[in-house]
């Protein structure tokens, strides 16, 4: 998920209106389109200007129509084409404080874009295990 248009090369409309997220406020989703990445590019990534950043799904990533693979290690974070494992799509590195791994490479917003891999708090690693679901539905 995105926040910024700008990031777009074009985005179309989409039958997902609304988004929600972990404390169970609603999110307007304007459309879906494609986001380029250093050397290559995410498809069918939803627009969601109220985010405040921008969000990558590692489902989404590995189970798209254009496969890739994502390795983590402490420090840092590869996503490469299944097709050719040698070709490296995007990097990201680890924010320790934060426990997040940040990309500073998508698009043109201002804000990095983040993946969440860790998470020490149980209700929150359930959140994350039940697909986001909202906390008084766990």
């Amino acid at each position: 998920m995105a926040k910024n248009k700008v990031m777009f090369s074009f985005l179309n409309d989409c039958n997902i209106k609304n988004i929600y997220v972990c404390d169970d406020r609603s999110l307007n989703v304007v459309g879906t389109g494609t986001v380029h990445i250093d050397n290559g590019q995410f498809n069918d990534v939803l627009c969601v200007p109220t985010l405040s950043c921008n969000l990558l799904s590692i489902y989404q990533i590995t189970h798209s129509s254009d496969v890739k693979i994502v390795e983590f290690s402490p420090h840092d974070v590869v996503i490469k084409d299944l097709r050719d494992p040698r070709q490296i799509l995007a990097t990201g590195i680890a924010d320790d404080s934060i426990r997040l791994y940040k990309f500073n490479n998508f698009g043109s917003s201002n804000l990095p874009s983040v993946f969440v891999a860790h998470n020490n708090e149980m209700r929150k690693l359930w959140h994350e295990q039940f697909g986001h679901l909202n906390y008084r539905s766990l």
